[in-house]
Parts: C-alpha cells; structure tokens; sequence
C-alpha cells in the first residue's frame, strides 16, 4: 500500500515519508501501543505534528519518563525491535510473540508494579479529555455566533420589512 493512512503518532516512518508499506507498519504501531501502556505517554510527542513526523522518521523516543524505572529491561527491549525505522530489520509479529518478555513467567513480571504508568495514563486521559472539553467549547462558541448572527439577519430582515410596509 502507499496510501498515507493512520493515526498521527502511531503511524511507522514509511507510512510519513510515503513508501510502500506492508504489514510491517502494525508492528510498529504494537511498539508504540506498548510505550503507552507501560509509561503512559506516547514515545513521539510535540505540539507541531511536522515535529512529531520528524521524530518517527527517526525513532526517536526515549525511556526518560519515570515511568520506566519501573519497567524491565526485556520490555524496553521488546518495545526497541519494534521501533525500528527499517520494516525489514523491525520484529515481526511472529518474533514479537518468541520474545522473551512475551514469554516470561507471570511471577517474574508481577513484580513490576507499574504505578507511574497507571500515573501516566491518567494525565495523558486528562489531556485529552481537556482536548475534548476545548472542543465542546469552540463548537458551542461557534453556534452561539452563527445564532447571534441569524437572529441579526433575521431582525434585519424584518426592520426592513417594517421599511417598506411604511413607505408603501
């Protein structure tokens, strides 16, 4: 396929610059699901979306949040051969599910509590929520005007019908 397509910053680096892709883009986009869930934010973040395209061009992200103190080694690992720029050297899904990390004991893995993820997901819920609650603000901003302003229409409308009904 060579249709852009997909969420911004969720999109693997073939799909920004326009080539080709293959189903190697959903491994990509497993990496970045997994960054989210084990850190609570996303790896390629910005304001400017140019930016955040500039970043997945590049992979790069870091494991700065504290949020990955927290986090094992064979996770970050995982999440690193996902996030790799070239589709023919990133993990299939096949050798996703072979990883170790995948693999491990449930004991093992339960000892990684992950309280500044559940942390870092709420603020990263809040951000959008507060993104959603912005964009109820802007709709009914605009309806309020496109009201006020066919009511003024409209009153216009009838003073100058009042206009000619005297001058008739």
């Amino acid at each position: 396929m060579t249709d852009p397509c997909g969420t911004p910053g969720y999109v693997a680096p073939e799909v920004v610059v326009g080539q080709p892709y293959g189903m190697e883009v959903d491994n990509w986009t497993v990496g970045v699901l997994a960054f989210i869930l084990l850190c609570g934010v996303p790896p390629f973040y910005a304001h400017d979306s140019a930016v955040v395209d500039d970043k997945i061009k590049k992979a790069d992200y870091t494991f700065t949040h504290r949020a990955w103190e927290q986090v094992s080694d064979d996770a970050k690992d995982l999440i690193k051969k996902l996030l790799v720029v070239d589709p023919d050297t990133r993990l299939t899904a096949e050798e996703a599910l072979k990883h170790r990390w995948v693999n491990a004991d449930k004991n093992e893995q339960a000892e990684h509590y992950l309280t500044y993820s559940l942390d870092g997901l709420k603020e990263f819920n809040q951000g959008r929520n507060r993104l959603k609650g912005a964009i109820k603000a802007i709709r009914y901003t605009v309806r309020e005007s496109v009201n006020r302003a066919n009511s003024n229409v409209a009153q216009d409308a009838d003073a100058a019908a009042a206009a000619v009904a005297q001058s008739e």
